[in-house]
Formats: C-alpha cells, sequence, structure tokens
C-alpha cells in the first residue's frame, strides 16, 4: 500500500487521476447509501449510514480540492490542518517579501516555512532549498 502512496506522491499527474477515479466512486457510493436510506431500516441503521454518506461525501469534497489544486497541509503541529491553493514553480511565484509555505520533493513532503528571493528558495532559517515542487500562501495571513 505504501508503494502506491511514495508513486502518487511523486507523480502529480497520476494522482490526480486517481483521486477523479476516487471522487467518481465516492460520488457512486453515496448516491447507493441514499437510495438505501429510503428503504425500510431502524432508526440507528439509518443514523450509521447518513453518518457513512456524509463521511464519503466529505472525503470526495477533499479529492476535488486536490484536483483543482488545493493540499492539505499541517504548518505547525500546534496549528492544524489547513486547506491551501498549492503553486507549481515557475507557473507562479511568491513576491520576495512574502514568506509562504515550500513543497520540496524531501522524503516527508511536507510543507516549510520559506522564501523565494527572486532567483533561489530559502528556507526561514537561511537553509536553501533544492528542488522545490510547490508553494503556498501561509493560512491566516502573512
Amino acid at each position: 500500500m505504501s508503494a502506491v502512496i511514495t508513486t502518487l506522491l511523486q507523480d502529480p499527474e497520476a494522482a490526480r487521476a486517481e483521486a477523479n477515479r476516487l471522487i467518481a466512486a465516492l460520488h457512486a457510493e453515496v448516491g447507493d447509501i441514499e437510495r438505501t436510506l429510503h428503504e425500510t431500516f431502524s432508526e440507528p441503521d439509518m443514523l450509521v449510514l447518513a453518518q457513512r454518506s456524509a463521511d464519503l461525501t466529505f472525503a470526495g469534497v477533499l479529492l476535488e480540492a486536490f484536483v483543482s489544486g488545493l493540499a492539505l497541509s499541517t504548518p505547525n503541529p500546534a496549528t492544524g490542518a489547513y486547506l491551501v491553493e498549492r503553486f507549481i514553480p515557475p507557473e507562479r511565484l511568491p513576491d520576495n517579501t512574502e514568506t509562504v509555505l515550500v513543497w520540496s520533493d524531501s522524503e516527508d513532503n511536507l510543507p516549510w516555512l520559506g522564501w523565494y528571493d527572486g532567483t533561489s528558495w530559502w528556507y526561514v532559517d537561511s537553509t536553501p532549498v533544492q528542488n522545490v515542487t510547490g508553494w503556498a500562501l501561509r493560512p491566516g495571513g502573512r
């Protein structure tokens, strides 16, 4: 299972194709659940199915956000998770006065704070960033 995830993390097009497949499957599953809810079930069964439908709908929304270029980011364990729009350099670059979230092709593929000085990428501790794969505005402002 982790080999599939690793492949998807390294190939954005394959990840988008898989996300689109999952979106279609989730929408079909939600439709099946909603049809099933209209059949005769006890109230506890209906509550379980309604929760399952809500969970699948939420998962579909997250996948659609991913396909649209949004990424789930956890910039700091104390801040929780944020949904941010992820930009791919050099298609779009941040202003050189902004501290942004920066993704590189590092092993953990997690975002870290950094900036772009117009020619190079840097982490906030002034370490150069190699092979930047994406960046996003920080949740909550500058």
